[in-house]
């Protein structure tokens, strides 16, 4: 039986038993189905029980044209219809989400992730801005086109062995995620959407 991504989640910070670092979570393709249904509501109950880190940040990525103010009004009328816990709790989201942001880009144009690069340094501590954790919502098909363009624009690079990249998609068998210790292994994706699948499903 596959996983959910919630379950998948909690299974592994529960496994690892170790302190969770502060880190940004960027999720590409974020106007889709899967972050409104899926990865906010997992997210969400992730921190009302406490198991997200003391300081984090979700920033959403897409082209559609939105605010911060005006996604996180989408996000919340998606958690109260896909929630696994209803009402939800107006209190535990006003928190939330104060930590959610969306940055407008296109994922084939340089300048969107030069523009994300930008958002990502302004502001936050040093593990907010190169403790990543990309999550690909995106078709497989992009998945290349984005990992090629975050090495290109050395988006979250820095020399500290204990801080680097992480990429995420959902394969077939619930979350799946890469790590490569100081940044983003775009060794994955050369050739494109295919390997990455191939590399999903193993």
């Amino acid at each position: 039986m596959n996983q959910t991504l919630e379950d998948a989640a909690i299974s592994r910070l529960g496994d690892e038993r170790k302190p969770i670092e502060p880190c940004s979570i960027i999720i590409f393709g974020a106007s889709g189905d899967l972050t409104a249904r899926k990865l906010i509501p997992a997210f969400y109950h992730l921190f009302k029980e406490k198991r997200m880190p003391a300081d984090f940040r979700i920033v959403g990525f897409a082209r559609r044209e939105k605010t911060d103010s005006s996604w996180r009004t989408e996000l919340r009328q998606a958690l109260d219809q896909f929630s696994r816990t209803k009402p939800v709790d107006d209190n535990v989201w006003q928190v939330f989400s104060e930590h959610i942001s969306y940055c407008r880009g296109d994922i084939t144009e340089t300048e969107a992730y030069e523009k994300l690069e930008r958002q990502l340094t302004a502001t936050g501590s040093e593990a907010l801005r190169h403790n990543l954790l990309f999550y690909l919502a995106t078709s497989p098909s992009q998945f290349g086109e984005v990992v090629e363009q975050l090495h290109r624009c050395r988006v979250g690079e820095c020399q500290r062995a204990d801080h680097g990249c992480r990429l995420g998609w959902r394969g077939h068998h619930g979350v799946q995620r890469r790590k490569d210790g100081r940044r983003c292994d775009h060794r994955l994706v050369r050739g494109g959407g295919d390997r990455v699948r191939d590399t999903a499903e193993r």
